[in-house]
């Protein structure tokens, strides 16, 4: 079958699958999802970027076309985001796999398909009751039905692609929402995290959609912001997930270091290369920190040269001249503490909870 014939193919089996979805479809023109594959790994840019969150980029395109809209009297559709490949061999295939995430909003902190903010309650709430978030390929490699706390949906096939797609804004994927409607009381964000693949090369990074139905512009900002954040994990670094960053998080860590799979530290490392010594640097950042208040930029100074050792002279004064102990809080072994900050330097800074970072004169 030539390349000609297999289009119309596909494009038949696509018209067949969706004809009784969309009957009055308005194709629109707002920011593709940006996929290079030019590094052998799949980097998905485009929209928003997030340093917060858990989604490095975030897909809340404010454009009107980007709207969801009635394509019947409950669904609700978009062709938006789109995607704009390049450097990606034709016929080599792409993949969406939507991904769960635990819901910080809600006790327990459950595993989360399908997202929804409420513009009613500006707040991240639940699914309204029967409603759910098909993707389908316009091309026809067939649909995946995301729920909020359902089975994995698994991956889709959404672009083969073709040569003449590369560097084009493709739409070739359908967001419907069933049993919607866009009525001012139905006003919202629906939202789910994601990732691309193929078996040519590395999944890209998580990142995250968010299709809007009536929001105002700040509005989607705020419904993204939160849903990102929410995502985050319980706390970064708190690998047992008690709620605070502890001694016994720095165990947890120490048992499974070398794991390919992050979950065997509740998810809450820094999303890199399995069980590594980043998700350490995050631990000992964050160590003390109380659920919801994370430290996630922060940086513990590490003296390498006589320049940043004047630096921090000057900095800390006469504290320099002291020396940082770590000795064991209530109900924590001396030697337990020694162990864990003895990995890399001791921070530089009081701590609270398990073992304290001490000041104590030379």
């Amino acid at each position: 079958m030539d390349r000609t014939t297999f289009q119309l193919c596909q494009a038949a089996i696509a018209l067949l699958l969706l004809a009784n979805l969309l009957p009055n479809i308005a194709w629109g023109h707002g920011s593709p999802a940006h996929v290079d594959g030019s590094t052998g790994k799949l980097v998905v840019t485009g929209n928003v970027t997030n340093p917060i969150g858990f989604a490095g980029e975030v897909f809340a395109d404010a454009h009107p076309d980007a709207a969801l809209f009635a394509i019947t009297s409950n669904r609700l559709f978009t062709d938006l985001p789109g995607f704009d490949v390049t450097n990606v061999t034709p016929g080599s295939g792409l993949w969406i796999e939507p991904i769960s995430r635990p819901d910080r909003s809600l006790e327990g902190s459950p595993e989360r398909w399908l997202w929804y903010w409420s513009a009613s309650t500006s707040a991240i709430a639940s699914v309204p009751t029967g409603q759910q978030l098909q993707l389908v390929s316009a091309r026809g490699f067939g649909d995946r039905t995301v729920t909020e706390f359902g089975d994995a949906p698994g991956s889709l096939q959404f672009m083969e692609p073709f040569a003449d797609d590369l560097g084009e804004h493709v739409h070739s994927l359908y967001y419907i929402v069933q049993n919607a409607s866009a009525s001012a009381g139905q006003s919202g964000a629906y939202a789910f995290f994601a990732r691309l693949t193929s078996p040519a090369y590395e999944p890209s990074d998580p990142f995250l959609v968010v299709l809007p139905n009536s929001l105002t512009s700040d509005q989607l900002l705020e419904a993204a912001t939160e849903i990102n954040e929410a995502a985050l994990s319980i706390q970064p670094g708190d690998f047992n997930g008690d709620g605070i960053v502890s001694l016994a998080d720095y165990t947890v860590w120490r048992d499974n270091l070398g794991a390919a799979d992050e979950s065997l530290i509740g998810s809450a490392g820094d999303g890199q290369n399995g069980v590594d010594s980043g998700d350490y640097d995050l631990w000992r950042a964050n160590f003390g920190s109380p659920k919801g208040i994370p430290v996630y930029t922060m940086k513990i100074p590490e003296p390498r040269s006589a320049i940043s050792l004047a630096a921090l002279l000057l900095l800390f004064g006469t504290r320099a001249n002291r020396r940082r102990t770590p000795i064991p809080g209530p109900g924590q072994p001396k030697r337990a503490c020694n162990e864990a900050f003895s990995y890399y330097r001791p921070p530089h800074r009081q701590a609270v909870g398990g073992c304290v970072v001490r000041v104590r004169p030379q």
